[in-house]
């Protein structure tokens, strides 16, 4: 009986040591509260997934919240990136990724874990190079909400097939190693980084939306600094991409992590 505890826990090295299909990539600032809630979706998905969540220098108490999860699921893995930046945390946990595919997901995002695998399953099926999924609002949110998580979905559902065109908080899947033999995501750039990073992603190749499944959106961007605010950036910095997409500043700030400084402005006030 007492080798039963050692076969025990060889078992549950050789599990913690098998590489994972699928990694899930969750760049983080300051998201105690709201990057559990993503973390306990993906913990459902039918198969284990590998989720890494890069913490970006926050505040609060992001860090410590992944690492309870990660003392209890091995599946779970908190990584720090040097300083703040979603690309750099986005390239930070990719590198630490043991999985043949990785799927990068915003910290606010909610999303049924079985979409996951599943919408890995189409990308082989279909031969893509990169995918994401569609988009809505949450569940008894304000109208305008609805229609612009409406109208987000609708553009992209047009554009896979004219040009890879998804925000970053559709969520993409990529090749690990196309991933790799891109360079990640260009770093210098503060906004339009997550749609120049799909279309290098997609070249030579083919993009198309998920079939099934989609991502519930966090509007809080909208809630906090004002719909005609955020559109207004939104397209103005859409319209800038036309003619140069490797555009590294913009006349306005787009902050990653936008929400602290939100509430710091608001203190002073």
């Amino acid at each position: 009986m007492a080798a039963l505890p050692a076969i025990v826990q060889a078992a549950a090295d050789a599990q913690r040591n098998q590489a994972p299909r699928i990694s899930v990539v969750i760049p983080a600032l300051n998201e105690e509260g709201i990057v559990e809630r993503l973390i306990e979706d993906l913990l459902h998905a039918p198969e284990t997934l590998e989720i890494i969540v890069c913490d970006s220098g926050s505040t609060d108490g992001t860090a410590d919240t992944v690492r309870s999860y990660s003392a209890q699921h091995t599946n779970v893995r908190l990584v720090s990136a040097p300083k703040r930046g979603v690309s750099l945390a986005r390239n930070c946990g990719a590198a630490k990724a043991r999985g043949h595919y990785l799927v990068f997901l915003d910290a606010d995002a909610r999303i049924a874990g079985a979409d996951i695998p599943r919408a890995v399953d189409e990308l082989i099926a279909r031969g893509l190079a990169a995918t994401a999924f569609s988009v809505q609002a949450p569940p008894r949110t304000r109208w305008a909400n609805r229609m612009i998580a409406a109208s987000f979905r609708y553009a992209m559902q047009l554009m896979q097939y004219l040009a890879p065109t998804a925000p970053g908080s559709a969520g993409y899947i990529v090749r690990r190693d196309r991933h790799e033999a891109i360079g990640g995501y260009d770093e210098r750039m503060d906004f339009g980084e997550d749609v120049e990073y799909l279309r290098r992603a997609v070249a030579g190749g083919r993009f198309r939306l998920v079939r099934s499944g989609r991502i519930v959106l966090d509007m809080r961007r909208f809630d906090t600094d004002g719909i005609p605010h955020v559109l207004g950036k939104l397209c103005y910095g859409t319209l800038i991409q036309l003619f140069r997409p490797n555009a590294t500043s913009m006349p306005f700030r787009y902050d990653f992590g936008h929400y602290e400084k939100s509430r710091r402005d608001t203190a002073r006030g």
